[in-house]
């Protein structure tokens, strides 16, 4: 098998690409990423200070470090870190691997799908959660095997590299409240605190497009959280009256809902690593009846035609 491996005469299937890559003692992905003498050296991520702890894994030629904060945040425990930063190199625990997919991306059904694929198979995928804006940044640097991405249903942006693209779901971008949500008007009038986004979030987009279609210019007071699910537990604990988030989010929370504007959500993978093993398993996932049922009952989910690949535009045949 090894030798049909190594002609591209043959793909192995999960647990065979598992059983190989124990066997031979590297991860799954120097196995089937790309050859030559590559530099293996871990890049770290400047801004990461000394004693924070990561969970990494190996994108082509570069060991990503993910701060577990990305795992913990709004929750009460500990996750497993695989090392910790000191003097800008990733020092390692015994044990820790490198193997997974990094996936960046702010929409939390990544959780809910990355444990199906840890479930069904035993990959790994190491979440960094992130913007659209963020996301595409990373994407671009080579920083991960793919992102999530949402934006105004035909509005998402281009891709910054070849990608293939599939349909995640639906959702809408809107305020949360304890009670029913100011209108936008009086949030224009800058009087009332408002849990946002960071600036290069889709969702923080739609909300200053909505002040400006009523006239509003103003810089709104509230602080900026992490994620959807950050702004409806800051909105819940009343840090702010109006939160931005989705709609699931802010249910998640028993919070009042009023949409702004109808996002699409896409996975896209870098064509580099379509082919990857853990990438397959990641695919099989998304069109699982398992996930649909579970993303379904979260509500405020649209997932019709979630998995389904979509074809490649003549934009992205232009990028090429």
């Amino acid at each position: 098998m090894v030798s049909a491996i190594e002609s591209d005469r043959h793909q192995p299937n999960v647990q065979a690409a598992l059983s190989l890559s124990n066997a031979l003692g590297v991860s799954v992905e120097e196995l089937f990423g790309n050859s030559g003498d590559a530099d293996t050296r871990p890049r770290v991520e400047a801004t990461l200070a000394s004693g924070t702890a990561v969970m990494t894994a190996r994108v082509g030629e570069v060991v990503v470090p993910v701060p577990l904060e990305h795992f913990t945040s709004g929750f009460e425990y500990w996750g497993v870190p695989d090392g910790v930063i000191t003097n800008g190199e990733i020092v390692r625990f015994e044990g820790a691997r490198h193997d997974g997919l990094v996936i960046s991306g702010c929409d939390p059904v990544l959780g809910l799908l990355s444990g199906l694929v840890a479930q069904n198979s035993g990959w790994r995928i190491v979440t960094q959660h992130a913007s659209t804006g963020r996301s595409c940044d990373s994407l671009q640097a080579g920083l991960v095997h793919g992102v999530v991405v949402h934006a105004p249903t035909g509005a998402l942006p281009t891709p910054p590299v070849p990608v293939h693209r599939f349909k995640v779901s639906g959702w809408q971008v809107g305020l949360a409240g304890r009670t029913q949500p100011p209108s936008i008007e009086e949030l224009a009038e800058g009087k009332i605190r408002v849990v946002q986004r960071d600036p290069q979030a889709t969702s923080q987009e739609t909300f200053v497009s909505a002040l400006r279609a009523v006239g509003s210019t103003r810089k709104i007071n509230g602080p900026i959280a992490d994620g959807h699910l950050d702004v409806a537990r800051q909105v819940s604990q009343g840090i702010g009256k109006a939160g931005v988030t989705m709609e699931a989010a802010a249910h998640a929370f028993g919070l009042a809902f009023q949409p702004l504007q109808a996002h699409s959500v896409e996975l896209w993978i870098d064509r580099r690593w379509s082919e990857l093993p853990a990438v397959l398993q990641l695919l099989e996932q998304l069109s699982s009846p398992a996930f649909m049922a579970r993303a379904t009952a979260l509500g405020g989910y649209d997932l019709h035609g979630c998995g389904n690949r979509i074809p490649e535009s003549a934009r992205q045949r232009v990028q090429r």
